[in-house]
């Protein structure tokens, strides 16, 4: 039997957004732990844009796929996987290569070990979008520093989807968060996200102590 098509995105040379091409590709089927899904929105993250130029630390075999993080929901189960069923509604996180899962295509086989179960109340952009930043902010505020309830945090370039990420995370700890953005532009959307306050310009040292 025939797979079917699936529109992917690949490029066959590293490069700028230019070298990107939508390629109708059979995509093969799952294999053990893996499952195989359909993809509802990607995340756009620096990662891709480095792998995409060749600069990342994991260099693309051209030609390539592209991407590590999506939501979808799964169609088929690769042998020997349980706890997924077709029809489920999951997160991809990044946890493999793009060179052996990219999800930047219509369907996609991915790892059982970079599944997650969508949490409730989020669209198919927000389970996309949302891991890489809280998982570069949990890591660094659980296991860097150890940021405990009372403490102070400054986020620099606060706006940004990490910003936002350590603002959220912040809240959750019980932390104080000073959010530092260039103008007053987005100081509501950083309060809303947990920030205690809010700097802008290029505060000096002693304004933040």
């Amino acid at each position: 039997m025939t797979s079917p098509l699936v529109r992917t995105v690949r490029f066959h040379a590293t490069g700028g957004p230019e070298v990107l091409r939508i390629e109708r590709l059979p995509l093969r089927a799952p294999g053990p732990g893996e499952v195989r899904i359909r993809v509802h929105s990607v995340g756009l993250n620096r990662s891709e844009v480095n792998f995409r130029r060749g600069t990342y630390l994991d260099a693309p075999v051209l030609p390539a796929g592209l991407g590590s993080e999506c939501s979808g929901t799964v169609l088929g189960t690769g042998p020997g996987v349980t706890g997924w069923a077709p029809g489920d509604e999951v997160c991809v996180i990044p946890a493999s290569s793009q060179n052996e899962h990219p999800v930047y295509a219509d369907e996609a086989v991915v790892p059982v070990r970079s599944l997650l179960a969508r949490p409730p109340g989020l669209d198919d952009d927000g389970a996309a979008a949302l891991w890489m930043p809280l998982l570069t902010v949990w890591g660094m505020t659980r296991h860097a520093v150890r940021l405990r309830e009372g403490d102070r945090l400054v986020v620099t370039a606060a706006a940004n989807s990490i910003g936002a990420a350590a603002l959220q995370v912040a809240r959750h700890l019980g932390v104080h968060a000073v959010a530092v953005v260039p103008d007053d532009r987005h100081a509501t959307v950083l309060r809303s996200a947990g920030a205690a306050e809010v700097l802008t310009g290029t505060p000096d040292a002693e304004t933040l102590r």
